[in-house]
């Protein structure tokens, strides 16, 4: 299932209430060809603050990558935006960018980098193709500051949020503020929230209460996949039994592909070129099932050992999967959590 503009599903998720604050506009970051021959459009989430700027300086990007698995989901479902980072973008007078990108197991591990690094440059690029000119165009009286990037994305999301900071050092690195990583599409990436984030595909689980998934759920949806199929934005419950059928039959290898950029502990590991990184923050639950929090404590020690104490701050919570779901921006934890971001995105 493809969603489409006129589709109830997307047209309820503009309308949701808890997003009232913001206007939202849709833009095609990247045109593929799907089954058929037919042009796909994989799109992005504009979502301006409605109130007025408290100054006239171009606006800061909040970047959100969505979870699910690599397997479902979709870059407006209300359900994960936590209440907390609206108000964040919100009080910071942000504007959020939301991507979707392609889903196994239609796609690979590999094109879901390639979407995500092409996303990167459809925001960098002052072209009228770029993100700029649509926000021009939909958002007229907008303007954007894209030397100040925050990006966060939870579950799978966090990974990719978590991918992009370490793509940084693909392209070198620098000195400090709006001239560091220059001439790279990851240029203006200030610092990455990751909430309760995968590191690889081995790092997934169920919740018990899902019971066991036989893997003829999976085999049966791939036998009966048109040619080409691509689906980059679908509800999430309608495919959440497809993504455990693949977790607890160990079947995600077969249809993620070996692309090792992808696996973020072995990058940094394999990576001893790479002496820094955008500043990361990992939120996690204690108790989280679906993807447990081991994971992240072995990304932060590895991390802490190749860039130093500091270039990754591991925050550990009581609670499960969306243990932050509810918190509010006034939660002192996590309030604390957030001034470091909060800085370096002002900076």
């Amino acid at each position: 299932m493809t969603i489409s503009p006129s589709n109830d599903f997307r047209a309820l998720s503009l309308n949701e209430p808890r997003f009232a604050g913001f206007s939202i506009s849709t833009a095609p970051f990247k045109m593929i060809i799907g089954s058929g021959g037919k042009q796909h459009s994989i799109d992005a989430y504009i979502m301006v603050p409605k109130s007025a700027s408290t100054s006239t300086a171009a606006r800061r990007v909040l970047v959100k990558f969505h979870g699910g698995f690599f397997v479902t989901g979709a870059a407006l479902y209300p359900e994960w935006f936590a209440s907390w980072l609206l108000e964040y973008a919100l009080e910071q007078d942000a504007v959020i960018v939301a991507p979707n990108y392609r889903l196994i197991p239609e796609a690979t591990a590999a094109d879901i980098l390639e979407d995500v690094i092409d996303f990167w440059r459809w925001l960098a690029d002052s072209g009228e193709a770029g993100l700029q000119a649509h926000v021009a165009t939909a958002h007229s009286s907008v303007a954007l500051d894209l030397s100040r990037v925050v990006a966060v994305g939870e579950s799978a999301g966090g990974q990719l949020a978590l991918l992009s900071a370490l793509e940084v050092g693909r392209y070198g690195q620098g000195g400090s503020g709006a001239t560091r990583y220059s001439g790279s599409p990851f240029s203006g990436l200030r610092a990455v929230i990751a909430l309760y984030p995968s590191m690889d595909i081995e790092g997934f689980g169920t919740p018990p209460q899902a019971g066991v998934i036989p893997s003829v759920v999976y085999e049966e949806h791939v036998r009966t996949l048109p040619d080409g199929d691509v689906v980059s934005e679908v509800f999430p419950m309608a495919r959440v039994g497809l993504a455990f059928s693949l977790v607890q039959n160990k079947a995600f290898p077969r249809f993620f592909g070996d692309e090792k950029r992808m696996w973020l502990l072995k990058r940094i590991a394999e990576s001893p070129a790479v002496t820094s990184t955008p500043y990361q923050l990992i939120l996690h639950g204690a108790d989280d099932p679906l993807v447990p929090v081991k994971g992240s404590y072995a990304y932060h020690k590895a991390a802490s050992d190749a860039w130093g104490e500091g270039a990754v701050d591991l925050i550990v919570q009581p609670g499960g999967h969306g243990f932050d779901q509810a918190s509010s921006l006034s939660s002192e934890w996590l309030r604390t959590a957030l001034k470091k971001i909060t800085a370096l995105w002002r900076d």
